[in-house]
Order: structure tokens, then sequence, then C-alpha cells
């Protein structure tokens, strides 16, 4: 069969499957319709409405979005079974025109090879544009002599290499980058699927260097584990990213897969309702991701508890001073702490305690008053006449045939409703045991909690020295004068954990959201002929408010509590271990994908291995290495070897699939290094996207907009962007200038010069006005821009 017959038979059955499809997507638009519109009289049945309506959406959601990729392989097996691969599964009755990427039955697209075929005698890859098939790619594994190969200038015959159809994928890598990442289920490799498909459970590491597609994996994996694991699906997945630019930038891969139950954030994201922040600098970062500001945190919140449980602790009441005894506070606190291990909940029962303790203490005392008066002391009747004031019935004699125990009960709790409301004992408890907010927490913390010495190791009565210098306390302290960092979110998200919802606050907060839900129930009433008298408002605004209406992302987001199915990290050699904390609360089972390169670590961080970078988590980490470079060709793998071997002496040698002849390229010494900046920004180097990275980008830009030459320091779709260091981490584009690498070096360190020497796919650039001192090997071109 000839190429063109075979693209015909693959554009006959492509046509079939989006002709399914139509007719499907119109289906599933007139039940979701019927559902929306059908009655819910209970919230059973509210909850069963709701959970069909997003069932249909999310099926729409993929087949709208499967269009353009509906078809983009095929398997045919030793069997004679023919299996047509693509983003969603298809059924025409019972037979499958389409199975799903994720599903078993295709797992032998990505992982057979010609040494190992898995039972396929054809692999074909199909490249489509829109509906229309424009090629096939055939890799024959096994069976066969090769004869019946297409004629396509990539197809590959038995044994001649291991990539997995490697004319598509040479394509798909030498096509021109737009500023967003795409899905790449067409082209995914072995060594990728394999880590798709790894197991949920715990911890897995993906170590991988520049270029060896950890991001795509990472995004790939958040949609098989969609697909595979119902408690993903119910729970979501929360992929954390190093800032917002990186989340816009991935931001199309996974609704390209028809997937919504996905959460993307930043690590300060995650805390709702905090507002802005600003980086933290090297210092801070360090100090603030040291995970014994936890312990810390915890010894601080805990001395607040009974402040003064060792001296007693006076409260004022009516100008007379109740001594609470010390053993009476350390009783109340003891018992509140075993009552809830939340520093505001164990509170406000430490408050009904220490309020019993006061009312007792203060009846007692009026009663031996009215004792003294009766037996004629005059100096003690200033303190009668301010008991009589408050109308305590404790202080009156027994009428005879009352009920004297119920009255003196009475008498009890109308005192102590004026004990609980009476601002000075609020005062004087606050004081003894504060609520506390998580900033309010914080704040006192790195003020007030950091000058304690540690306390005594174990098996020894002597304290240790203090885990902070003074002048690191004192940088602390004077962290939170400037506002919030970065840096402080883990604290701040550890003091929430550790201060808990006050109870009282969770029900003022429900006892709002009730009287909006009626509000909102009236006036539906109102506004509906003959429902009035049907159903209340109550009853109404009872149902409504049995389902959460709001999709996953919003409802996680919104929750610092929520707890995810999974949890997904990129450029994870920078967390700190206060971070990791942070994480691990988000999903107890552990079940996360880190990925990352420790050679590509900007942050201060000590440690060098990723069992002591996870160590927070309290796992065993799996590690996997990806080895294959696809994004950057040999030439410009090969410049930067010698600065990844210095970062990390351990690291493999990384194969690069591709090569474009053109090595990478510095410019230094006696130039204008206006002139070369803006010489390769007007250079015809073929289409693509065009990045300068600098130390400098108000620099550059102002130079670039003085000669005409429009770009973007934020927006990533534009064909020439200009972006400071750190904001180019996980980017790729396919020209890269990078300026004044010397200082990128002394500004940023060596690994973010590393970070900023590989992101291009096809040609890459180094300018510096005078020598660059660093060595950065052997494999680069030398000499100004022609």
């Amino acid at each position: 069969m000839t190429a063109a017959e075979q693209i015909a038979a693959e554009q006959h059955h492509l046509d079939r499957a989006h002709r399914r499809r139509d007719a499907e997507l119109a289906e599933l638009e007139q039940r979701r319709t019927a559902a929306l519109a059908r009655d819910a009289r209970s919230a059973t049945d509210l909850d069963e409405r709701d959970a069909e309506v997003r069932r249909l959406g999310a099926r729409l959601t993929a087949l709208m979005h499967a269009e353009s990729t509906l078809c983009f392989g095929r398997l045919d097996r030793e069997d004679g079974l023919r299996v047509h691969i693509g983003p969603v599964g298809l059924r025409d009755g019972d037979e499958r025109l389409v199975i799903d990427w994720r599903a078993p039955a295709a797992a032998a697209f990505y992982a057979a090879t010609a040494r190992s075929p898995q039972g396929l005698l054809r692999r074909r890859h199909i490249t489509l544009e829109g509906r229309r098939v424009i090629r096939v790619d055939d890799d024959l594994l096994g069976g066969t002599d090769g004869s019946e190969r297409p004629g396509g200038d990539a197809a590959a015959g038995a044994g001649e290499s291991e990539l997995v159809g490697e004319g598509a994928l040479l394509r798909a890598l030498g096509s021109s980058r737009d500023g967003r990442m795409h899905q790449a289920v067409a082209t995914l490799q072995a060594e990728q699927d394999a880590i798709i498909r790894a197991p949920r459970r715990g911890t897995l590491v993906v170590q991988g260097a520049p270029g060896t597609g950890k991001t795509v994996v990472a995004l790939h994996r958040a949609a098989y584990l969609l697909y595979s694991a119902l408690e993903v699906v119910r729970r979501g997945v929360l992929i954390i990213g190093p800032n917002s630019r990186f989340l816009g930038y991935i931001g199309d891969v996974l609704p390209a897969l028809g997937e919504t139950n996905v959460v993307t954030s930043t690590i300060e994201g995650l805390l709702p309702d905090l507002g802005p922040t600003r980086p933290a600098d090297r210092t801070l970062q360090r100090l603030l991701g040291d995970e014994a500001l936890a312990g810390a945190l915890d010894a601080f919140l805990t001395g607040l508890q009974g402040a003064s449980a060792a001296t007693g602790h006076p409260v004022r009441w009516d100008g007379e001073e109740h001594l609470l005894d010390p053993e009476v506070v350390a009783r109340c606190a003891d018992r509140a702490q075993k009552h809830s291990r939340h520093h505001n909940i164990a509170r406000e029962h430490f408050r009904e305690l220490i309020l019993e303790e006061l009312t007792d203490r203060v009846a007692a005392a009026d009663a031996a008053m009215l004792e003294d008066v009766e037996e004629g002391f005059e100096d003690v009747l200033r303190g009668v006449d301010a008991a009589l004031d408050r109308g305590s019935d404790a202080l009156m004699p027994v009428q005879e045939g009352r009920d004297a125990e119920a009255e003196q009960a009475l008498a009890r709790r109308q005192l102590r409703t004026e004990l609980e409301a009476d601002a000075s004992v609020t005062a004087d408890l606050e004081e003894l045991w504060p609520h506390l907010s998580p900033e309010e927490a914080v704040t006192r913390f790195l003020r007030e909690g950091l000058d304690r010495d540690a306390p005594p190791r174990p098996g020894t009565a002597e304290p240790t020295a203090p885990r902070w210098s003074a002048d690191e306390r004192a940088q602390l302290a004077a962290s939170v004068e400037a506002g919030w960092t970065d840096a402080h979110v883990p604290l701040l998200d550890e003091a929430a954990e550790l201060l808990g919802l006050d109870e009282s606050e969770e029900r003022e907060a429900a006892a709002r959201a009730q009287s909006r839900e009626i509000a909102h129930a009236q006036r539906v009433i109102a506004a509906t002929p003959g429902l009035a008298g049907l159903v209340s408002a109550e009853d109404l605004a009872e149902r409504s408010a049995a389902t959460d209406s709001r999709d996953l992302a919003t409802r996680a987001l919104a929750d610092r509590s929520w707890t995810y199915g999974h949890i997904i990290v990129d450029e994870a050699q920078e967390l700190t271990p206060m971070q990791w904390r942070m994480l691990a609360r988000r999903c107890p089972t552990r079940s996360l994908t880190v990925v990352g390169d420790i050679a590509q670590t900007a942050a201060p961080l000590e440690t060098a291995t990723w069992a002591d970078r996870l160590s927070a988590l309290r796992t065993e980490p799996r590690l996997t290495e990806l080895t294959i470079c696809y994004r950057s060709p040999r030439e410009l793998v090969e410049a930067v070897a010698p600065l990844l071997h210095e970062l990390r002496p351990d690291a493999r040698e990384i194969d690069a699939v591709r090569s474009t002849g053109r090595p990478a390229h510095l410019v230094d010494g006696a130039i204008d290094e206006e002139e070369q900046v803006i010489s390769w920004a007007r250079s015809a180097l073929g289409a693509g996207q065009r990045a300068i990275i600098t130390p400098e980008p108000s620099w550059v830009l102002e130079a670039l907009a003085g000669q005409g030459i429009a770009a973007s320091d934020d927006d990533l779709r534009e064909s020439l962007v200009v972006l400071p260091v750190p904001a180019a981490k996980g980017l790729e584009f396919d020209h890269v200038l990078v300026h004044a690498p010397d200082r990128i070096e002394a500004e940023h360190g060596t690994a973010m010069l590393y970070v900023a020497l590989t992101r291009a796919t096809s040609t890459l650039v180094a300018v510096q006005q005078g020598s660059v001192q660093r060595d950065l090997g052997p494999g680069w071109e030398r000499g100004p821009l022609a």
C-alpha cells in the first residue's frame, strides 16, 4: 500500500471518529440541559443532579478539546487486532473507534521498541491538521521485513532507532515556540511514559537535566492519575509552580487534555486571602525555610497558654481583684490542651473552665461579704453596696417557702453571664490565653519567641545555646515590619495549623452564610409565581446550601485545609523544609510527584541530595532520572556540560536526540554591549520566539525601545521577551541571548547562570562588555555578531 493510500485509509477512520464525536457532543449537551432543568426536591436530589452535571460537563470538555488530535496513533498487533489511539476514548456501539492514551491497551504505543516489540507489528504516528490527515510514520517492530514501510522520510525500520515515533518527535521538537507549553501525548517517549504510569503511592522524584521533559512528564502524569485513580478525581491534583509566569506557560496543557480537576498555584497562593507578598532575599529565605521554626513556634504558642500558671493570675471585677491560684490555672490549661491541640479551640475550652472557677470565687466572696455584714463588720459595707447594685440574688436572704436551690442556681448563671460580658474580665482572660490570628501569632513569635534557649538535650539538664544568633533574631524580628514575603508563607500556614479554626468563628460564619441564603431564598420565592406557600425560605435555603456547586479548583483554593489526591511539584529543588511541611499537610498520604534538577538549585539550601531535601515529608522517596535531552540540540548541551559537572559532579552525560550544526556563541571583550544586543534583536534568526535573559531588564527594554524594537517583559506570547534571570526558570525559547553572564553568576549564583544558558531550543548567544571571567568550556564559538 502506498503512502497516499495509507493516508486515505486513516482519513476514512478519522472522519468516522469525528462523526461519532460530534454526535456524542450533541447528546451530552441535551442530557446536561435536561439534568439542569430537573427538579430537585431534596438535598440528595441536588447532590445527584450536580454530580451528573459535573460528569457530563467533564466528558464534554474532554471531547471538545480533543478535536485537533482526535486520533494520533495506531497499533497493529501480532494477533491481528488494530487499535487507534487518541486523547479520549470513542465507541460506536460495541466497536472501539479510539482508545484513550491512558488506557492499559495503549501502553505499548509508548513502551514498545524494536528490541522489545511487546506483541506489536507496527506502531503508526498520524499527523493531523485539524480534521485532515497529512502524514503517517510507521515504526515496524516485529514479524516483518520492512517491505511495507511507507515512503515518509522520517519512517524508521526495525532496529534503526529506540526513539518512539522518531519522525513525529523530531518534527515536534523542531517546530517554533509560541510562549505556551502544549500537550505531547502523541510523542511521549518510553522513559517518560514509564514515569507517567508509575504507581501513585508514595513520593516519586523525577530528576532531570534541562530539556529532558520533566514538566511534560509531570503534567501528563496528572492527566493519567485523573484517569486511573478515583481518589485523585474526587480530591483533585495540586500542581505547584515557581511563579505565576510559569503557571501561565503550562496553563494550556491539562485543559487541552480535557482535565479540569486540577489546581495550579504557587506556594504563597495556597493561603486564601493572604494578599500579595514580596520576594524575600536569600538570607531571609534561608532563615524562614528552617524547619526548626515549626517546633519553636509550637513551643512559643504553648508558652502563651495559661501564661501566668507559675505565679497565679489576678482578675479584676467590680473594683475587686480575685487571684486565680497557679494550681487552678495550670489545671484548666492542662484540661484545655487535652481537649484540643489547636491553640484557639483549646482557648475556648480554657476560657469556659476559668469562668466557672471565677464565678465560684466571686459568688463565694459575695456570700462571705454578706456574712460579714450580718456580723456587724461595717468596714465592708462598700463592697456590699456594690454587690447590691448588681442586683445579685446571691446576697439576698432566702425567703420562707421559696426554692432556695433554684434561686441560687439562677443567681450563679446571671453572675457568670455578667463576668463573661465584662470588658475588664475579658482583657484579663485574653492576657492569660490570647486569641490569635496566624498573622498575629507569627508577628509575636518573630519578635518575642526566638530569644529563648533551646530545651535541654536528651539526657542532660543543660539547655543548648539558642539556635539563632542575635543578628539572625534581629533580622527575623525586623522582617515583619516591611510586610509579608513569600518566605513567610509557610510559617503563616504552620501558625494557622497550630491555631485551628475557632469554633465560635465557625459558628458565626455559618450563621452569616445562613442569613444570606435565607434572604436570597426569600427573593426567589417572591419572584417565582406559585412558589409562595409551597416552600418556606428556610427550607429552600437549606436545599440550596446542601451542595457546593463550585468547581473543584475554586473550592480547593478557598479552603486552606483541603487535602488533595495527588500533588505535583515543579522546580522542586528550590523548596525549603518549611515549604515541604506545608505541602505535606495538603496530602497526608504523601502521594507526590516531585520534578526538578539539583544542579539548578538557586535557593540557599545546604543539602545536596533529594532524600535530604525531602526529609520534612517524613517518607522515603523513589528516585528516577530522565537521561535524554529532547529540547536542546547537541551543540548547546555540550556547551553547558562543564558547568553542569561543576554544579553536580555525579551528573550523567546527557544524550541529546538532535543536532542543528550551530554551536553556542560568545561575544565579549572590547565590544559595544548595547550595539551587540540590538544587533541580535534585529537579526533574522529564523522562525520562532526569542528571549533576552538579563540581570538588568529595564536597561535592555529601554535600549530596544530606543531603536523601535518591540519587546515584552511579561507576555510570553510575544515574539521577543526580556526576562530577569529568576523568571526564566522552567521556560523555553527558540533563540536566547544571555546578557552579562558574569554579573548573573555574581548576583544569582552559578546555578542560575546554568539555568539562563539552558533555555534555548535552537540558538544560544551570550553577550558581555569586557572579558567573561567564567570559563564556559571549549564548546563555544567566539567573536562579534555578524
